[in-house]
């Protein structure tokens, strides 16, 4: 079992740091800066991509992994359309869990978002 991130303190630069995806990432400068680096850690997190058949992945998540899918077996148009209304998408309702997701947000997000 993995196991959890948490920040620490890099005595040798000074910085709190934290291990993401097997990068080493700076948080905050500073001893007196944790509060700072736990708020950065944990946006962080909240943006940290998930799969998406987890229990708790957004819905940018599921569209990163359907355009994935498109890019193969679509054409280059197809392809292009859905990059287009993926990416419309995910900025309107992308970090919502997948299970939260109500035909409200598309019909808010088809009134609102889309002009051509």
């Amino acid at each position: 079992m993995a196991r959890p991130n948490k920040i620490w303190f890099r005595k040798d630069t000074g910085w709190w740091m934290i291990t993401l995806v097997g990068r080493k990432i700076r948080l905050a400068h500073g001893r007196g800066n944790k509060k700072l680096a736990e708020q950065k850690f944990h946006e962080l997190k909240v943006v940290q991509a998930k799969p998406a058949d987890s229990s708790d992945a957004r819905v940018a998540d599921i569209i990163n992994s359907f355009l994935a899918w498109s890019m193969i077996h679509r054409s280059e148009e197809t392809n292009r359309n859905h990059v287009w209304y993926g990416q419309k998408f995910s900025e309107h309702s992308g970090y919502l869990r997948a299970t939260e997701l109500r035909p409200i947000h598309l019909t808010h997000f088809s009134l609102t978002s889309i002009s051509v």
